[in-house]
């Protein structure tokens, strides 16, 4: 049984404190206090009237319930960490103000050690995630903040703190970079552990990495072209000196020449938004569920919603509905937008897109959905399969003459297993007493029985049966919810955000259900990890209260598009991610393989 995460951050932290050889605790008194305050003056090369913390600033945030730190080893603090709480979109984290280790102590575990305690008192209050700024240009920060434990970066920050004297910054401009630490995100999992493996920067190359900084033979930076860096992949590039604090020593003009490259490449990237933001259009490739598929809406994206995007000014994912709205219809199309603006965002902040909803779980229920099988023994196979894989919920496909007796044999053979119908609009009013047949089976709903336009039928249908009528292509928006709902066309409703127009109207759809008490489930669409991570997000609000088709990645695909895919864990939950945006990884090398065409927008011109 794998055990809850602050038990497994705690074990982890103390795993690291005895490889480094110290003993990481909280600081209360003020002699310890005093003693992180002289470290911090050591390591920072100052004069105490410049002192980075003083031992009162110090007593002030550790009486008041934030995090002050300090790693002994043979009864000498050689290490020692300041953080406050702020807020992280809907909930609060920690920011980490301040770490040093003494340098007679470093390259020994020490800070990582110092990280993994602040990461277990962080879980241990239930704060989800550690911010915290660096130097991009010290190397070996970067290697641990990135590599060692998992952390993103978020923003490029110039000049940051202003003029800095102290004998590390020796008075050069402080840009930082704000990373972002999710700390129940595998990656950081892993990294925990000491599972932490280094960048393979040959195979980020080939799968199209963007280089925007290199050092040259005389150690100057040689620059990219960032005009044409969004032509590649994802990630970024940036060689740094091996030794920043001895370049600032030797030659400050070099030091502040490379400051200024990254400045000009890696700051202006992630300043107008080349974080990433991945978004899925589920349009099918022909147009049977909807109206909608695939080549369609690639063209109107490319035609008609990609060029309003480019004239908003300042581009948020609040903004998206409102610039694509003149363009009548394509909901699927305009979701795959607002999805991908809405990911950058919140890798930009920090923010899970789960927290940004307003999701109230971080591990949520999934059902399966069975499609109709050639014969009923291969049905109960199926079913006995998904079972024994520890599915909470199955769903059957039904269409007329194929419905009855298929609900009857899983019924009689897997006894009060959860059971719902989807009949996709292959009935009509009139097959009213045969769809009643299927009340004795206790079925949680029939989804979709009717027509996407016969809402008053539903109505009707919903008076003369029993099983509880829910509404899938019908819902199109909030307001459609709301109308089906006042006129008693469901009692529950399926929400998928392509379906509506996208997750910020899928919330609202969620919203008027939970204001009239009519619970909602997510359906699915056959959507990669990057879908599926959406969804779970989703799923996680407060009435989503019947399991979804959030299955595991391995339900439909061999080999996902996400470094991480979803798995089934006991008792029959999918993890709801919880990293910056989406909160996953793109497998870019794998995506390169399977990828038939590209086209490129860009949206700043």
């Amino acid at each position: 049984m794998a055990l809850p995460l602050a038990v497994e951050a705690r074990r982890a932290a103390e795993s690291a404190a005895r490889q480094a050889g110290v003993e990481v605790a909280l600081l209360h008194g003020i002699g310890e206090l005093t003693e992180a305050a002289e470290l911090f003056i050591e390591v920072w090369q100052t004069s105490r009237a410049e002192a980075p913390c003083t031992p009162s600033l110090l007593r002030a945030l550790a009486h008041s319930g934030n995090y002050v730190a300090g790693a002994m080893r043979d009864r000498r603090m050689v290490g020692a960490s300041v953080g406050f709480l702020h807020p992280a979109g809907n909930v609060f984290g920690l920011h980490s103000h301040i770490t040093g280790v003494r340098a007679a102590a470093r390259g020994r575990g020490a800070g990582f050690a110092l990280k993994q305690h602040q990461r277990a008192w962080a879980l241990a209050r239930d704060l989800p995630v550690v911010t915290w700024t660096f130097d991009p240009l010290v190397r070996r920060n970067a290697f641990l903040n990135l590599v060692k434990l998992g952390a993103e970066v978020v923003e490029y920050l110039p000049d940051f703190y202003g003029p800095m004297g102290d004998g590390i910054n020796a008075g050069d401009e402080t840009d930082r970079c704000l990373v972002s630490w999710p700390l129940a995100r595998e990656r950081a999992v892993e990294a925990s552990h000491g599972h932490a493996p280094e960048p393979d920067l040959d195979a980020l190359r080939e799968a199209g990495a963007r280089v925007l900084v290199e050092e040259d033979a005389a150690g100057e930076p040689a620059t990219g072209d960032l005009g044409t860096a969004d032509a590649g992949g994802g990630a970024l590039l940036v060689k740094v000196p091996s030794d920043i604090v001895a370049v600032r020593a030797a030659d400050p003009d070099l030091a502040s020449r490379w400051r200024r490259a990254l400045r000009a490449t890696m700051g202006e990237a992630l300043g107008r938004g080349m974080a990433e933001g991945w978004g899925e259009c589920v349009a099918g490739a022909e147009p049977l569920y909807s109206s909608e598929y695939a080549d369609g809406a690639h063209q109107v994206i490319r035609d008609h919603l990609l060029p309003r995007l480019a004239a908003v000014p300042d581009l948020t994912a609040a903004a998206v509905g409102p610039a694509l709205a003149p363009v009548k219809g394509h909901p699927m199309a305009k979701a795959s937008l607002e999805l991908a603006v809405l990911d950058a965002e919140l890798r930009a902040h920090g923010m899970p897109l789960a927290g940004y909803l307003g999701a109230v779980r971080d591990r949520v229920p999934a059902g399966v959905s069975v499609g109709i099988a050639d014969s009923i023994p291969e049905l109960l196979d199926v079913v006995d399969g998904y079972l024994a894989d520890g599915y909470a919920r199955i769903k059957l496909k039904i269409e007329p003459g194929r419905d009855v007796e298929p609900v009857r044999a899983v019924r009689e053979r897997f006894g009060d297993v959860l059971l719902q119908v989807d009949a996709n609009a292959a009935y009509t009013l009139a097959d009213a007493p045969w769809l009643a047949r299927l009340d004795p089976f206790d079925l949680l709903l029939i989804e979709q029985p009717l027509a996407e336009d016969d809402v008053r039928g539903h109505a009707e249908l919903a008076r003369r049966v029993r099983t509880p009528i829910c509404l899938d292509e019908s819902i199109t928006s909030a307001r459609a919810a709301a109308d089906a709902i006042a006129i008693g066309a469901c009692s529950i409703v399926n929400i998928k955000a392509g379906r509506v127009g996208g997750f910020l109207e899928a919330r609202r759809v969620h919203d008027v259900c939970a204001a009239h008490g009519v619970p909602v489930w997510c359906g699915g669409m056959l959507e990669t990890g990057l879908g599926r991570a959406a969804n779970l997000a989703l799923a996680g609000l407060p009435n989503f209260t019947l399991p979804g088709d959030t299955s595991a990645s391995d339900r439909y695909w061999r080999r996902e598009l996400i470094t991480e895919p979803f798995v089934l864990e006991p008792p029959g939950v999918v993890r709801v991610p919880s990293g910056p945006g989406l909160g996953v990884t793109v497998d870019e090398r794998f995506l390169a393989e399977v990828t038939t065409s590209v086209e490129r927008r860009r949206l700043d011109r």
